[in-house]
């Protein structure tokens, strides 16, 4: 495969501008028409601006928005896949896989994480008849739930995505159709054994070919532990249908690959605000493979949600320890703190819900939260913490101040980055939700090692709170951008245009 191909496919795979604009470097070496056309696609989706979908020259080609748009649609494709040069077809190719990640971003979008999508693209989503998308989207029996919006776009998503043409010149297409049918599974009213056969067989698919590529990267895309990534997302697909031993092989091989060491220890410390002795506290080492990396990618606490601490509250938020070492208070890149959160939820998995396995489960989130490397990533991990101190009496308060605080930073329109969630747990939500704002921000602050992916795909590691009933999506939109009970996250830094006020 093509590696300046190749590089695009992982800047879309990470919905990420700054390491697209790196990649396009290659690609607009020896630029064409449909190189251009490319780049420009790709960039407008990077942009938020999903409107550019309707315009850009291969809907045209395809003719997607008429009312036969999905009838035909393969034969247009197969059409494209028989013409032109060698070269020519391989970028119609990624073109096409393109466009079936921005019609799945628009969906994600109008279900759950805002603002509403434009008048033009809801207009654009009621060209065939809603009763015949729900009929193409039935699986085994099991109906899409009725209160879904723009089901047009998740299933033009699945037709262009799922298309030979498509996984057979792209690397990473496999990758996109797992995380596309996921998403249309969370929208029936139960899981259905075809679908979880071609999600697994799909990310198969795409470890093999990962493992046997021979295309050369440059070393800030290898950054990205591209393997360890994978291995979070299988993993959490095995939580979502409870094979817990099996999510915990793929945390485990995700932590080999990404080079963390980690284990549970004891160190001397206090763990209240007026204690005079030390005793034993339960602490989490835990070590990068590459620490002189470490920090590049932070991010300003100022973007990211504050901790929130009650003053007349006898515990301390962390436990002041005797004497502190690297390994407890060294920071880590967002990939490790992905995985750590990821080991935190086997902890959950593994054991009885009772104190002991809490403290195990805080000795996580307190690695995890001193170092806000990504938004996503420290969001979670508060919202994790808030969620074992509301079990708490003598924390309860500062649990719900926390929360508070973590909704709250959606009731603004100067959020620095909206980065986006599948599912929402209902149960985490006030019973009437505000209204999404609208956000518009530049991404290239939060995610400088490239791990926003990663990041987005540990919300989905709040799977201890079961999974939510479809009835309640409605009221789930605030915390659902931070927590998801059975499903993933899959996309990176994406930025909204700002809804004229």
């Amino acid at each position: 495969m093509d590696s300046k191909r190749l590089l695009v496919e992982i800047a879309l795979l990470s919905l990420d501008p700054s390491l697209f604009q790196e990649a396009s470097k290659d690609l607009l070496s020896s630029p064409n028409e449909q190189t251009q056309h490319l780049h420009k696609l790709i960039q407008e989706l990077l942009n938020g601006n999903y409107e550019y979908i309707l315009a850009s020259p291969i809907s045209h080609q395809l003719r997607l928005f008429q009312e036969d748009s999905i009838s035909a649609l393969g034969e247009r494709i197969e059409a494209l896949s028989t013409t032109g040069s060698s070269d020519a077809k391989s970028l119609n190719a990624l073109t096409i896989l393109a466009l079936g990640v921005g019609s799945l971003l628009v969906f994600l979008q109008a279900n759950w994480t805002g603002p509403n999508i434009s008048d033009k693209l809801l207009k654009t989503s009621q060209i065939i008849a809603r009763d015949e998308i729900q009929n193409f989207l039935a699986v085994d029996g099991e109906e899409l739930y009725q209160a879904v919006e723009v089901p047009f776009f998740l299933l033009l998503a699945r037709q262009l995505l799922l298309h030979p043409f498509i996984t057979q010149n792209n690397l990473i297409a496999e990758w996109w159709i797992a995380r596309a049918l996921f998403i249309h599974q969370q929208c029936l009213t139960h899981q259905t054994a075809t679908l979880k056969g071609i999600i697994h067989d799909s990310y198969d698919k795409t470890l093999k070919k990962l493992e046997t590529s021979t295309v050369p990267l440059p070393p800030s895309f290898l950054d990205h532990e591209i393997m360890s990534r994978v291995l979070i997302e299988i993993g959490l697909v095995h939580h979502s249908s409870r094979s817990v031993k099996k999510a915990k092989e793929c945390f485990v091989r995700a932590q080999k690959f990404a080079g963390l060491t980690c284990y549970l220890t004891g160190e001397l410390g206090m763990r209240t605000k007026f204690q005079t002795f030390q005793t034993a506290q339960l602490v989490l080492h835990a070590t990068s493979r590459t620490p002189s990396a470490i920090g590049a990618g932070t991010t300003d606490k100022n973007e990211t949600p504050q901790e929130v601490d009650v003053e007349d509250s006898i515990l301390l938020a962390v436990p002041k320890l005797l004497k502190e070492s690297s390994a407890v208070s060294s920071n880590n890149r967002a990939i490790d703190q992905a995985i750590l959160l990821s080991l935190c939820l086997d902890v959950k998995n593994q054991n009885a819900d009772d104190g002991l396995t809490q403290e195990e489960m805080r000795a996580y989130v307190e690695r995890v939260k001193e170092h806000p490397n990504d938004w996503l990533v420290h969001s979670l991990c508060l919202l994790i913490k808030a969620r074992l101190e509301l079990t708490r009496p003598k924390t309860v308060d500062r649990a719900a101040l926390q929360l508070e605080a973590l909704v709250d930073q959606h009731n603004t329109n100067d959020l620095p980055i909206v980065q986006i969630q599948i599912n929402g747990d209902p149960s985490s939500s006030s019973s009437s939700s505000p209204s999404s704002p609208s956000f518009s921000s530049s991404s290239s602050s939060l995610s400088g090692d490239g791990c926003s992916t990663f990041s987005l795909f540990t919300s989905s590691l709040e799977g201890f709170w079961e999974s939510c009933s479809p009835e309640l999506w409605s009221s789930s939109k605030v915390l659902g951008i931070l927590s998801s009970p059975s499903s993933f996250s899959i996309l990176g830094n994406v930025k909204f245009q700002q809804e004229p006020t």
